[in-house]
């Protein structure tokens, strides 16, 4: 039985370099990567899987073969976890006996114990961003009470408040933004490295209170990305609420984008609730873009009637033609 195979092996490995002293996961798919390290120092490789069953065979974090092996590997070192409990180790996690029981040690704390709560690991990122990755509010307090840097960022340029409005996270906006954050720093975008503000994040994902939180803690609602079509935070959203707190906040409802297109023009295309917020509040509907499009030709290009008709009744002109002489007849 191979069960008994990785027993035998982790005995062997006991009897060369003395006890395990931890297990730790260092990636998943499809490495499967776990460093070893026994009391004499040694640190063994699992990973660059062979083909056959051997130490590189062990795995974590998920339901199969490989953890299943490093279940039975570990228990034969003292290590005794349940399937659910190798099961839910994750990349960066350490598995150690503290007070003769074997412990999964997240990687935020593993971070916080080695030098402080500020640690960064070899990615940059530091035990704030893991926990907000997370979404435990209890946790991203307690490392703040801690003095965790809110503003620290990663080698990639992200940092915590960008991550948490582009995935939602309300109760950690206004965590952050209580505890001092710059609500107008910029962060990098992954994977293409485009520099991005929270509120540009928020708005893209279509996160009401996130959007709502960081304007009313001065973010800036004309702040343009360097997406190529340099884009304002009101061009990145066509929700007919995100764009009323954003008007009224004051956004430019006429801003361009690198091609001349205006929030209207993005958004005739297919959004009927965010045309109508627009044009409500004033936008000019005959904007042209650098090739003489208007939001009429879009809306007719894409045939949304809805829009035509919403477009017509603030006064479009239907007979407009762009720079080939194009008009909302021909391109419907």
């Amino acid at each position: 039985m191979n069960e008994q195979l990785y027993q035998r092996m982790s005995r062997d490995l006991i009897c060369k370099h003395g006890p395990l002293i931890s297990a730790d996961y260092v990636s998943h798919f499809p490495k499967f990567e776990i460093t070893l390290t026994y009391k004499d120092g040694t640190r063994i490789y699992s990973g660059e899987r062979t083909g056959r069953y051997d130490i590189h065979f062990l795995s974590l974090g998920y339901v199969g073969e490989g953890p299943r092996y490093a279940r039975h590997f570990l228990a034969a070192a003292g290590f005794n976890l349940t399937s659910e409990e190798i099961e839910g180790v994750m990349p960066g996690d350490s598995i150690q006996l503290r007070a003769g029981k074997a412990t999964v040690v997240r990687q935020i704390e593993r971070l916080v114990e080695v030098e402080g709560v500020n640690t960064k690991d070899n990615y940059g990122n530091t035990a704030l961003w893991y926990a907000c990755k997370d979404g435990d509010v209890g946790q991203f307090k307690a490392l703040i009470l801690a003095g965790a840097d809110v503003n620290a960022k990663s080698e990639n340029g992200n940092f915590a408040l960008i991550w948490v409005a582009r995935e939602g996270h309300a109760a950690l906006v206004t965590t952050l933004i209580a505890a001092g954050v710059d609500v107008n720093e910029r962060g990098h975008n992954p994977p293409n490295r485009i520099t991005t503000t929270a509120l540009s994040e928020a708005c893209s994902r279509g996160h009401y209170d996130c959007v709502t939180n960081l304007i009313a803690a001065g973010a800036d609602v004309n702040a343009v990305n360097n997406f190529g079509e340099c884009l304002t935070p009101i061009m990145r959203s066509t929700r007919p609420n995100i764009l009323k707190a954003l008007i009224a906040a004051g956004a430019d409802l006429n801003s361009k984008d690198d091609k001349g297109k205006t929030a209207l023009m993005r958004a005739s295309r297919e959004a009927k609730g965010a045309v109508k917020e627009l044009i409500a509040n004033g936008t000019d509907v005959n904007a042209k873009s650098d090739d003489g499009w208007t939001a009429l030709l879009w809306a007719a290009a894409d045939g949304n009637l809805d829009n035509l008709k919403a477009l017509i009744a603030a006064g479009a002109d239907v007979n407009v033609k762009d720079r080939t002489g194009m008009t909302p007849l021909r391109a419907g």
